[in-house]
């Protein structure tokens, strides 16, 4: 039996290309006045420079860095890295007769920054300085100002481990075997005396080096619930009610006032405490922008767009079709383009993020502010692109601002600075219930039992043996009790990355055509 069925196949093809559609239909029902011609502008941009962010801080809420690279041109990058050491408590009592035993500090490492992966378990020797005076919020990108003798026993050397520990020499545990009370009746008064520290690593003697990004806030072990990093610890014995014992007090880096530590764990959070480490860049030589725009990290010069060219284009654009002032900017991106490097581990020197920025000065202070929208999820905040070889992050409410700018505005002040972002993890935890606090007391009479039994390592990153808990760390139950691993969450954020090494080439203004730096905008006019 057959079955035909070509015939009436053809006949409905036949029948469906004969219906005609009908553009305008209902268009007589729209207003005149809001009827828009929508159209595409893209042109190259000419004016890219290369400015210093020389007033941009240097203060981080999660990392130490410190380190020095001399890249493959003969470049040197640094980092110097400062921090204070502030008790932990508000009330220091030494005993009477006090002898001091140890003063050490115990960082543990977060990333590392290398030229290139053989650098990255080199051996580089750790310098630390006091600081000469307390560090100014004014201070910008400024390496502090310290003293030239170094406070540590020997030399500490540093070959990219989990963790850093040393010891400070005996001339500079002495100051802070006499604190006063009055000093810490603020964090002036106290850092007017106690300024910090600073840290820094002998320059390599050809190409290489590493960068070392330190995880800066205080470290608790859930699971133990002892310090396993980033503090410092004096330790010494006195008398108390006539009866000799061994004690130390502990000390955290950066906080932006003096707290009493139980009060500043309970209503905060551990991993997101207000601690603040200052880390002072510096970049040898400098750069033009020609054929190439060149993107380095920490205090080198950032790629700046001027927005004075992109109005006077985007005008000249839209007066062909209406009124520039009543149109509407639907989408604009900057298109950064980049050569593949022939060696693909050259990427692992890219930003993962350069983002459009505007630099806002106001009078003491200077901030750079995104100029996308992160709470949008169609906004491209500017992430490499590796498929297209670009970075095209989108800028529309900006332009359209710069589009209304009245003409006595100063149009530098919407000058597009590019930065270098990175997302960034970290874990912070909390204390949420009743329990969790009686579930922890339990387990705390355990380790204040083994508290006096034993003593463990606690050097170069292999114990927590200094975070036992009990009279001997100067830690109350009230603070432990806030490091309960079942609280523990990890965030992630989009932060500035002024810590690792750079250096990424784009095409610039005097690239051939197709591969120049551009502007694409989608905007509607209002039909004349």
């Amino acid at each position: 039996m057959k079955i035909q069925l070509l015939p009436f196949l053809a006949t409905v093809v036949l029948i469906g290309s004969c219906v005609k559609v009908d553009d305008e239909m209902g268009r007589n029902f729209i207003p005149h006045d809001q009827e828009y011609d929508i159209r595409t502008f893209e042109f190259d941009l000419e004016d890219v420079t290369l400015k210093i962010a020389d007033s941009l801080s240097g203060y981080s809420n999660r990392y130490l860095t410190f380190g020095s690279i001399i890249d493959e041109e003969g470049r040197l990058s640094t980092r110097s890295g400062s921090i204070t050491l502030v008790p932990l408590y508000d009330t220091l009592d030494y005993g009477t007769n006090p002898e001091f035993d140890r003063f050490y500090l115990t960082i543990p490492l977060d990333t590392i920054s290398a030229a290139e992966p053989s650098q990255a378990n080199i051996i580089q020797n750790v310098n630390v300085y006091e600081l000469s005076e307390r560090i100014k919020h004014s201070d910008g990108n400024i390496i502090p100002k310290h003293y030239n003798k170094k406070v540590t026993r020997g030399v500490p050397v540093f070959s990219g481990g989990d963790s850093l520990t040393f010891d400070f020499s005996d001339e500079f545990a002495a100051k802070y075997m006499n604190i006063k009370q009055e000093d810490l009746k603020d964090i002036k008064t106290y850092l007017d005396k106690y300024p910090g520290i600073l840290f820094q690593t002998d320059n390599p003697l050809g190409q290489g080096g590493r960068f070392n990004i330190f995880h800066l806030q205080l470290n608790v072990n859930g699971q133990t619930y002892g310090l396993t990093g980033s503090y410092a610890n004096l330790t010494f014995s006195s008398e108390y009610n006539g009866v000799r014992k061994d004690t130390n007090f502990i000390f955290y880096f950066g906080p932006d006032k003096i707290y009493d530590a139980d009060s500043l764990l309970t209503n905060g959070t551990i991993g997101d405490l207000p601690q603040y480490a200052f880390n002072a860049t510096t970049q040898e030589g400098s750069r033009e922008v020609g054929d190439k725009i060149y993107i380095e990290g920490g205090g080198s010069a950032k790629p700046v767009i001027s927005a004075a060219e992109i109005k006077k284009k985007l005008i000249e654009e839209v007066r062909q079709y209406g009124d520039y002032s009543k149109a509407f900017i639907h989408k604009a991106s900057i298109i950064l383009p980049f050569e593949f490097p022939e060696d693909y581990t050259k990427m692992d020197f890219y930003p993962e993020i350069l983002n459009p920025t505007c630099r806002i000065d106001r009078d003491t202070v200077v901030n750079f502010a995104s100029l996308t929208n992160s709470a949008s999820v169609t906004e491209n905040m500017g992430y490499v692109d590796r498929s297209h070889f670009w970075y095209s992050p989108d800028i529309s409410y900006h332009v359209q601002e710069v589009l209304r700018t009245a003409d006595t505005v100063k149009l530098s002040n919407y000058d597009i600075w590019l930065m270098i972002m990175k997302t960034e993890s970290y874990v912070t935890s909390s204390v949420t219930t009743e329990e969790d606090y009686q579930n922890y007391y339990q387990n705390l009479m355990y380790a204040n039992y083994y508290s006096g039994m034993y003593s463990g390592y606690g050097n170069y990153g292999y114990g927590s043996s200094y975070g036992n808990y009990g009279y001997s760390n100067y830690i109350s139950y009230q603070l432990a009790s806030q490091y309960l691993s079942d609280n523990s969450t990890t965030q992630s954020a989009v932060m500035l990355d002024n810590n690792r090494f750079y250096k990424a080439v784009l095409y610039g203004p005097q690239a051939e055509k197709g591969k120049r730096p551009r502007m694409k905008i989608l905007y509607s006019v209002p039909i004349n």
